[in-house]
């Protein structure tokens, strides 16, 4: 058998020779590298249906705030755009948390430690964590059942700023917690410490619930790349390395890098029979959507307000 490596644009002339172990090894590598990939484009999915129901809950409020379009029909269009927003919110959450697993059990195998370590902090989570066990019961009532939000007000109220009185506009979505007899989508468990509650309202303000359960979301996200960080970079420099390798031997200029390399197993008669390729926007990409996605944390004691500085004004 046959091992090489060159670029994907089939040049078929100074091949670079390898053994079947540094073979074996790449492709392993690869692959890998790909489901890190994976793992990250799912929680930015995540994020961004999150932005877009912080954003949409700003926007319907200061559109609130400037134009009299209150009524019936609208407030339904605002009432389903949010419930759209956490519906596909809960979806992304759901498949994040379910296909983490999967993908480093692709990378480590079937009860590695590193599953293991992810899936006890999310139990962790669960069993500490209202908010959290809230939305996980939620995502299947939304998907089975109905709807989340049942109401929304837009409270407007006077606040002092610097002395300065000032009109405050806030939209707040309302959770409608269901009764144990028509509830039955929903983990009798969670209805019953909804019962035991202090509050003993039937409408829950989602906000601060939906928050406490995103930063648990991220916090699994950074304990996966703490576990993985080692491993990925060291895949990430191999590849690094055999780029060079190819440009250094195919005389590539810097300016003009192999945009991809692909490795191919043959038989001794020239057959190809195991054919894969890498290119650096795989690796590339994943370190744009760490880095972007790096910043989320304390959502669950974080807002967002234009309001302004009385003590910036001259």
């Amino acid at each position: 058998m046959k091992y090489t490596l060159t670029t994907s644009i089939g040049l078929e002339i100074n091949l670079i020779d390898l053994d079947q172990s540094t073979f074996m090894e790449i492709r392993a590598a690869r692959d890998n590298l790909f489901e890190a990939l994976y793992i990250e484009q799912k929680f930015d999915l995540l994020i961004y249906n999150y932005l877009e129901y912080e954003q949409d809950l700003l926007s319907i409020a200061s559109q609130h705030m400037i134009q009299n379009i209150y009524g019936a029909t609208n407030s339904i269009r605002d009432l389903n755009n949010i419930n759209r927003r956490i519906a596909n919110l809960l979806s992304s959450c759901r498949m994040y948390l379910d296909q983490s697993i999967h993908h480093l059990n692709n990378i480590y195998g079937k009860n590695n430690s590193i599953s293991k370590k992810v899936n006890s902090l999310k139990s962790e989570f669960y069993d500490n964590s209202f908010e959290y066990r809230m939305m996980d019961a939620m995502r299947n009532y939304v998907q089975h059942r109905g709807f989340a939000i049942h109401k929304m007000y837009d409270e407007k109220k006077k606040v002092d700023n610097g002395g300065q009185e000032e009109w405050q506009h806030v939209l707040t979505p309302f959770l409608r917690i269901p009764s144990i007899d028509e509830g039955q989508k929903l983990k009798k468990v969670i209805l019953k410490e909804v019962e035991e509650s202090q509050i003993q309202n039937e409408l829950w303000d989602i906000k601060p619930i939906i928050r406490k359960y995103i930063d648990k979301i991220c916090k699994i996200n950074n304990e996966i790349r703490q576990l993985t960080r080692e491993d990925i970079d060291a895949w990430d420099k191999l590849f690094v390395k055999y780029f060079g390798t190819v440009s250094k031997n195919l005389n590539f200029s810097l300016y003009n890098q192999p945009y991809s390399i692909q490795f191919s197993e043959k038989t001794d008669d020239d057959q190809i029979i195991n054919l894969f390729y890498i290119s650096m926007e795989v690796i590339n990409t994943r370190k744009y959507l760490r880095n972007i996605n790096s910043r989320v944390f304390d959502l669950d004691r974080s807002f967002v307000s234009n309001q302004i500085f009385t003590d910036t004004q001259p």
